[in-house]
């Protein structure tokens, strides 16, 4: 049976901070480990490990727009996949939103999303968003 294709989804999820003090949680080691993992080092050449309940992760960084985008793929993934977080602001209202677009199986789809939410709250949290 051939596996299932993994599907791109993308989310989007207001958040009531600066485009500045975001991309700083959201590009670096330190800010990062506030939310994102429990544990996050920088290694050579823009990677990342990242550590949740012992279990560690390398993601390279592939993309970096200050103030605006951090872009990741796995070092382990499928080289097709990543996963990115966007930081947009509408010149209108100036309300801020996070985009995150990332892969999941259909099957966890739905619940990728609600750790993708849950982790964005506790950044929230963090910052008094």
């Amino acid at each position: 049976m051939a596996e299932a294709k993994r599907e791109i989804y993308k989310i989007e999820i207001g958040i009531h901070a600066s485009p500045a003090l975001l991309y700083n949680y959201i590009s670096t080691p330190e800010g990062l480990s506030e939310w994102f993992a429990e544990v996050v080092n920088p290694l050579k050449n823009q990677r990342f490990e990242f550590t949740w309940e012992g279990t560690k992760q390398i993601a390279n960084v592939l993309k970096l727009v200050p103030n605006k985008l951090v872009k990741f793929q796995w070092a382990e993934g499928p080289p097709e996949e990543y996963f990115e977080i966007e930081i947009i602001k509408d010149e209108m209202t100036n309300d801020v939103a996070l985009v995150i677009t990332d892969f999941a199986d259909a099957s966890e789809k739905d619940e990728n999303i609600m750790v993708w939410e849950s982790q964005v709250h506790v950044l929230r949290e963090n910052i008094g968003a």
